[in-house]
C-alpha cells in the first residue's frame, strides 16, 4: 500500500531537484495580482542557483458539465502528451530536456480540486520553464481528433488499473463518504464515460473557458530579485486572459452525518476499509490542532498503527514477517484540499469488520475525551514539527507547499506562519477540535464477493 493515496497521479518526468533551503520563515513572502486575476507568490532564497515553481490551476470536478465529467483528466493528458513531445533531445523545448536529464524537475499531476504543474530549474532557464507552462496551461490550442484518442486511451489503461487496486476503490468509496453528493465524490465509472463522448472541440471549448490565470495560483522560489522573478512570470503569462478578479474555491461541506459506503469485489479475499473524520479548514490553527491529533493517533509509535489488533490484522493469522514489513494498517495524513480528513485503511479478516470498526472509533473517542498523555502531545507536536521541515527540503516541495497555503488557506504567509503554530497547540486545543469535528465519520468498505 502507498504512503499516500490518491485518485490519478499522471507525472512527466520525476526528477528530485534538491537544495540546502533556509529556516522556515526566513525568506520573506511577498503577493501580487496580475490584471489577468492570476495570484503571484514569491520567495528569494539567495542559497540557490536553482528556480523551482508550483502552479495551481483551481478547477474540480464542480466545474465540469456533467455530460462531460472527466474533462479534466483528459484536458490533463493532452496536454502531457505535447510536452512530451516538446521535451525530447530534438524537439522546441530541447534545453529543457537537457535540464531535466541534468536533475531538473518538470511535472504536471491532477488532484481533487486542482491540476498542478512542479518544475524546477537552473534559474537561467526560469523564463524558458514559466513560457512553456503559461502555453501548456493557456494558449488557445486546437487538439486533432487523434490525439484526442490517443489521450482517452491512456486514460482508460490509467482508470482501469485504479479500477483494480483494492485500496484505491476502497478510498474512493470512503470519499464518497465523506462528501455525500459533492461532486468531487466523483467515481471511475462516471468519469470513463465522460471520457467516451468527449470531442476535440469538446476539449478545446472547455479548456478555453476552465483554463483561465484567473483561476490560478503560482510561487516561485529563486535566488532572483523579486522584481526580476515577478518580470519573468509577467512576461510568461500576463498576455493570456482578460482583465479579471482571482477566482477562489467553491464551499464544500462534509456529509451532515455519519455515513457508510459499502461494495463487493470479486478479486480480493480479505475486507478493506477506510474510516476516517473530517477536520477543521485547511490553514487554520484548529486544522494544526486536528494534525496534532492525527500524529498522536498514527504518527511513530501512534496508537491506532501500535494496535496490534489492526497492524498485525484483525482475524487474521499472519506471520511476523509479513506484518512487519507490511502492517495491516495505513494511515491517511490530514492534507491541503476544501474537506481535510484523517483517516485510516485497515485490511482484516471480513468476519471482523465490525470489531476493526469499533476499535478504530473508540480511539478517536480517546482523543476527544482528552485521554492522552502530555508525553503524546509532546511527541506528536515535535513529529509534526519535523514534517513541516521536510515541506522545506527542496525546493520544488518548499514552492508547492507555499502555493497550495495561498490556494487553500488563503494566505500564502501561512508558509511562515504553520510551523510556528504547532508548538502553541494544547491538549485543550485537540481535545476540542476533536469532541466537534470527531463527532461524525466516514467509512468506505470493500468486502469479498459472497
Amino acid at each position: 500500500m502507498s504512503q499516500r493515496i490518491v485518485a490519478l497521479l499522471a507525472t512527466l518526468f520525476m526528477v528530485a531537484a534538491t537544495g540546502l533551503c533556509g529556516a522556515a520563515g526566513e525568506a520573506r513572502v511577498s503577493t501580487q495580482t496580475l490584471p489577468n486575476g492570476m495570484r503571484v507568490t514569491l520567495t528569494q532564497d539567495t542559497l540557490t542557483d536553482i528556480a523551482a515553481f508550483h502552479l495551481a490551476l483551481v478547477i474540480s470536478p464542480a466545474d465540469i458539465p456533467e455530460a462531460n465529467t472527466g474533462a479534466r483528466e483528459l484536458i490533463q493528458q493532452l496536454m502531457l502528451n505535447r510536452l512530451r513531445s516538446a521535451i525530447q533531445p530534438d524537439g522546441e523545448l530541447r534545453e529543457l530536456a537537457e535540464a531535466i536529464a541534468a536533475d531538473a524537475t518538470f511535472a504536471i499531476s491532477s488532484e481533487a480540486e486542482y491540476v498542478e504543474a512542479r518544475v524546477s530549474v537552473p534559474s537561467d532557464m526560469l523564463p524558458l520553464a514559466l513560457d512553456a507552462v503559461a502555453e501548456a496551461f493557456f494558449a488557445d490550442t486546437q487538439y486533432t481528433d487523434e490525439e484526442v484518442t490517443a489521450a482517452r486511451d491512456q486514460l482508460v489503461d490509467a482508470f482501469g488499473r485504479a479500477a483494480s487496486s483494492v485500496t484505491d476503490r476502497t478510498y474512493r468509496l470512503f470519499r464518497r463518504a465523506l462528501l455525500g453528493k459533492s461532486p468531487l465524490a466523483e467515481d471511475i465509472a462516471s468519469t470513463l464515460a465522460g471520457i467516451s463522448g468527449m470531442t476535440a472541440e469538446d476539449a478545446h471549448s472547455l479548456r478555453r473557458d476552465l483554463y483561465v490565470p484567473a483561476r490560478c495560483s503560482i510561487a516561485l522560489v529563486t535566488p532572483l530579485r523579486e522584481d526580476d522573478a515577478a518580470a519573468a512570470v509577467a512576461t510568461a503569462f500576463a498576455k493570456y486572459g482578460a482583465p479579471a478578479a482571482p477566482l477562489a474555491l467553491g464551499p464544500v461541506k462534509p456529509a451532515d452525518a455519519s455515513a457508510v459506503r459499502v461494495a463487493e469485489g470479486t478479486d480480493m479475499a480479505l475486507a478493506s476499509m477506510v474510516v476516517g473524520v473530517p477536520l477543521p479548514g485547511y490553514g487554520t490553527r484548529d486544522f494544526v490542532a486536528g494534525q496534532v491529533a492525527f500524529m498522536i493517533l498514527g504518527g511513530k509509535g501512534g496508537r491506532l498503527i501500535s494496535d496490534t489488533r489492526l497492524s498485525h490484522g484483525m482475524g487474521l493469522a499472519l506471520p511476523k514477517s509479513v506484518y512487519e514489513q507490511q502492517p495491516a494498517i495505513e494511515m491517511v495524513a490530514p492534507g491541503p484540499m476544501s474537506v481535510p480528513f484523517l483517516g485510516a485503511h485497515i485490511v482484516a479478516n471480513p468476519a471482523f469488520i465490525e470489531d476493526v470498526r469499533e476499535v478504530v472509533l473508540a480511539h478517536f473517542a480517546s482523543i476527544a475525551a482528552g485521554k492522552f498523555t502530555e508525553e503524546e502531545l509532546a511527541g506528536a507536536r515535535d513529529q509534526l514539527a519535523n514534517q513541516y521541515a521536510i515541506a522545506y527540503d527542496s525546493y520544488s516541495a518548499r514552492a508547492q507547499f507555499i502555493n497550495l497555503n495561498a490556494v487553500f488557506g488563503g494566505d500564502a504567509g501561512l508558509y511562515a506562519e504553520l510551523p510556528k503554530l504547532v508548538d502553541t497547540i494544547t491538549a485543550e486545543d485537540v481535545t476540542r477540535v476533536a469532541r466537534e469535528y470527531f463527532a461524525t465519520h466516514a467509512i468506505g468498505l470493500q468486502m469479498p464477493a459472497s
